[in-house]
């Protein structure tokens, strides 16, 4: 048992970032997912870690790369993420960090690690919510979708519970479009051409934004 554990959700290798094509090829894309999967589940850094999804190809890969899985059939992201909360807390978790799959740049979950209260890290537009970390007792509820930075803002005040967001431009970097892969070129070009190496991009180099 430890104090605080991690969920990943990672969505069927298959159907994650379809907004890149046309630009990533199918097969491709799924190569840059497993990518951008193990560099998340690598920053966790000793905690114990779970990889929650609903689909056998995810479950497979997650234990050949040595995390567990917690498996939650075609139940949608927000009651996935619920269940598998609840489920660590009957094992005695007393808190659980959220980190989505889709982030390149992140290297450690640590700043959410010994905080108090609703963390959130998020996104580059400041609209969506890619790292939380959230006490199992609050009787918090997930509001992943549009808005959820405001969404899980209005959830924790609903909960009584302290709110903080962490803005945190490598943290919270995420890859959902071929502009999102621009970014990174421009601002991280050797993160960049270390998550590309192998996969083929319509453009390989861009221009500046």
């Amino acid at each position: 048992m430890t104090a605080t554990e991690v969920l990943v959700p990672i969505k069927a290798f298959t159907h994650a970032k379809q907004r890149l094509s046309p630009s990533v090829e199918p097969e491709d894309r799924i190569r840059l997912v497993k990518k951008m999967g193990a560099n998340v589940l690598a920053a966790t850094n000793g905690l114990v870690t779970w990889a929650v999804c609903d689909d056998e190809d995810v479950a497979t890969w997650a234990d050949d790369a040595g995390f567990a899985v917690l498996f939650q059939p075609a139940t949608g992201l927000n009651e996935a993420i619920q269940l598998s909360v609840s489920h660590r807390q009957d094992h005695g978790v007393k808190r659980i960090i959220v980190a989505h799959a889709d982030l390149p740049l992140l290297s450690d979950v640590k700043p959410l690690v010994d905080v108090t209260g609703v963390v959130a890290v998020p996104d580059h537009t400041g609209l969506g919510t890619k790292l939380l970390t959230i006490p199992t007792s609050g009787g918090f509820r997930f509001r992943y979708g549009a808005y959820s930075a405001d969404a899980h803002r209005a959830e924790a005040e609903r909960c009584g519970l302290a709110f903080k967001t962490i803005d945190h431009p490598e943290m919270g970097f995420d890859i959902n479009t071929a502009e999102d892969l621009q970014r990174l070129a421009n601002d991280y070009p050797t993160t960049f051409d270390d998550l590309t190496k192998d996969i083929s991009i319509s453009y390989r180099r861009f221009e500046p934004l």
